[in-house]
């Protein structure tokens, strides 16, 4: 939610009004696969080769 200062017109009041926003990607974290908290994701690669997610919190593989 943001709150934006807008001026008074013949469909609203005016003043503070509180709107949904969008947030940028960099806002939001994970939650770890094992508890309920959020982490940060780091990349590893496999023995096979493969790149894939973890949790960094737990070490935890993320699956999609």
């Amino acid at each position: 939610m943001v709150t934006r200062h807008t001026k008074p017109s013949m469909s609203n009041q005016g003043g503070l009004v509180k709107k949904e926003a969008a947030i940028h990607v960099s806002n939001v974290a994970l939650i770890d696969p094992k508890g309920t908290e959020p982490t940060r994701v780091g990349f590893k690669f496999l023995a096979d080769g493969r790149k894939v997610r973890f949790a960094r919190r737990s070490g935890e593989q993320i699956d999609r």
